[in-house]
């Protein structure tokens, strides 16, 4: 059994390294939020503990998974940030202000339009691709 791979096109190139370099950028300028003012775990509360972990710490880890997985990344940082809103709203009844969040997460959209363009959907297994692919009809 012999396995094919096809390579990229100039659009999945361009959206991973234009993903890359974003990531790059916002992993630097969330570094140096940190290192001025570090989130000490004993002086948070368990509120902004949740939101520290949802987003600079798993934000962070899936823009570096994108790096060799762009799907998983991707998904990652998106959930992330997803789940610093979804806790930010129930915490304290309003959504986080302004766009930095989800600046500081737009990296994920290169990475999931690189795995998108490169056949992403098409690798899935088979029970989870739905319909079309399984020869059923309609």
């Amino acid at each position: 059994m012999s396995t094919v791979v096809e390579a990229p096109g100039p659009g999945a190139v361009l959206a991973r390294w234009a993903g890359r370099i974003a990531s790059l950028l916002s992993l630097g300028l969330l570094s140096l939020f940190v290192a001025a003012e570090p989130p000490w775990p004993w002086r948070l509360s368990p509120l902004e503990g949740a939101l520290v972990l949802c987003f600079p710490v798993a934000t962070a880890l899936g823009m570096v998974l994108a790096w060799w997985r762009e799907g998983w990344g991707g998904l990652v940082t998106v959930l992330g940030v997803s789940e610093f809103s979804l806790i930010h709203l129930a915490g304290t009844g309003r959504l986080p202000g302004g766009p930095w969040f989800l600046i500081f997460s737009s990296p994920a959209v290169g990475f999931l339009a690189s795995w998108a363009l490169r056949g992403g959907f098409r690798r899935w297994p088979r029970w989870a691709r739905g319909r079309r692919e399984t020869g059923w009809s309609e």
